[in-house]
């Protein structure tokens, strides 16, 4: 029997966008859960229940999974999640499954973003390009390195771009991302963004 969730914000429930997100995954997925408690077991119960191609496996030790103490350096006191299809997987670690607000130095729970992005990191059959012009930033490319994790972590394909060097968008770009310049772009640059527009 399903828990009900009486809380005002739905702190217990799949949110909505989760649910619009994986409403046509038809691919099969396992999410394997390694020594956590029972609010992880509930919280991947309720994915399953959200599609039917979804499953959940608890996974009581790592006998059978030495595959991922190989692959992941995971030893028998990690807690981690599995997200598994028949030929791609992704796991994510106790500490994955946190964020620091650095406003108020709270912990904030990304367990739900986070599995989500990882069933559509593993489905996903061509991850959109997203390009980020580099060569006139006001900031360190080294500066955007959240961003694109962001980007990244939401099942996208990220690479910085020179306009100058690359000789055009590419074809696959699906966003072009001009961030704050510290000079105007050359003529030729221009060119090459309006012609990609």
């Amino acid at each position: 029997i399903a828990d009900i969730d009486l809380t005002k914000e739905k702190l217990y429930s799949i949110s909505q966008e989760t649910k619009d997100k994986l409403q046509n995954l038809n691919t099969d997925i396992t999410i394997s859960i390694y020594n956590f408690g029972d609010s992880m077991i509930d919280l991947a119960n309720q994915y399953a229940r959200l599609n039917e191609h979804i499953k959940v496996e608890k996974v009581e030790d790592l006998l059978s999974k030495t595959s991922w103490k190989n692959d992941y350096g995971v030893t028998d006191t990690s807690s981690f999640v599995v997200v598994s299809s028949s030929n791609r997987e992704k796991l994510l670690q106790d500490y994955d499954l946190t964020t620091i607000d650095y406003s108020t130095y709270e912990q904030i729970d990304i367990t739900e973003e986070k599995i989500t992005n990882a069933i559509l990191d593993i489905t996903i059959v061509e991850k959109p390009k997203i390009c980020l012009l580099t060569g006139h930033n006001v900031y360190s490319d080294v500066y955007f390195q959240y961003l694109q994790n962001a980007f990244t972590e939401e099942a996208n394909e990220v690479e910085g771009l020179n306009l100058i060097t690359a000789g055009k968008v590419p074809d696959d770009c699906k966003v072009l991302v001009i961030t704050a310049l510290k000079e105007d772009i050359k003529e030729i640059e221009k060119d090459r963004i309006i012609e990609y527009i």
